[in-house]
């Protein structure tokens, strides 16, 4: 059977959430979804579009800024997570 939250995009897993169970740890299994290859794709491809983007835009601030979203993400998911940790089980 297909989860009917976790498995709504494809079969196929592409981060570690698949070492815990949901229902026991919502907020590893929340911060372990956060280390795939797709999401680290995305932080690269707005680190360059955000250094592509300015004339004055350094590497460096695009890494940062790019990070900082992704940081901002993982942090808003677990917080969810923590709070609600039955909406994941």
């Amino acid at each position: 059977d297909i989860h009917p939250i976790t498995g709504q995009t494809s079969l196929v897993q592409d981060n570690l959430s698949f070492l815990v169970v949901p229902a026991d740890n919502p907020v590893i299994y929340t911060l372990l979804g956060a280390f795939s290859l797709l999401w680290f794709y995305w932080v690269w491809l707005n680190a360059a579009g955000i250094k592509d983007a300015g004339e004055k835009v350094t590497p460096s601030i695009g890494w940062t800024a790019a990070l900082t979203v992704y940081f901002l993400i993982v942090a808003l998911g677990t917080v969810a997570a923590f709070l609600f940790p039955s909406f994941i089980s």
